[in-house]
């Protein structure tokens, strides 16, 4: 869908910094970075999810004005990573830390809101993670 003139100016008449004018200048980018593969190969979390969601939150904190977030295992291998709670925590975290700072209310109750060592990471907890990620990107 094109914007026209007339979408343009009332982007302009938002207050700089809004969430609706962040959403409609960078929501299509933001969106571009998770993946919507639905774990049709396998119902585990894999790596790529997890480097897919930190690039889309790591966005998130720069509309903020932060920096990238200082991630426990910063590189992961697509083949070789195993998904831990502690991944998948660094996630709820930083995003609804970024997610208050753009001036969006908390988020709805995740997957296990509990998760620690241990724990299975499911297919809901990355759901849950781009459900959100969606949310703010309008």
């Amino acid at each position: 869908m094109m914007k026209t003139a007339a979408d343009q100016r009332r982007n302009e008449d938002r207050p700089r910094g809004s969430p609706e004018r962040r959403r409609q200048s960078n929501g299509c980018s933001l969106l571009t970075l998770i993946s919507c593969d639905g774990f049709r190969e396998s119902r585990r979390a894999k790596a790529q999810h997890i480097i897919e969601l930190r690039q889309a939150v790591d966005a998130l904190r720069a509309m903020a004005g932060l920096g990238p977030a200082p991630w426990t295992d910063p590189t992961l291998s697509p083949f070789a990573t195993t998904i831990r709670a502690v991944h998948i925590l660094e996630l709820r975290s930083f995003l609804e830390d970024a997610a208050s700072r753009l001036g969006y209310p908390p988020g709805p109750a995740y997957t296990d809101p509990g998760l620690t060592l241990g724990f299975v990471i499911k297919r809901a907890h990355i759901e849950d993670l781009r459900q959100r990620i969606r949310t703010i990107a309008g």
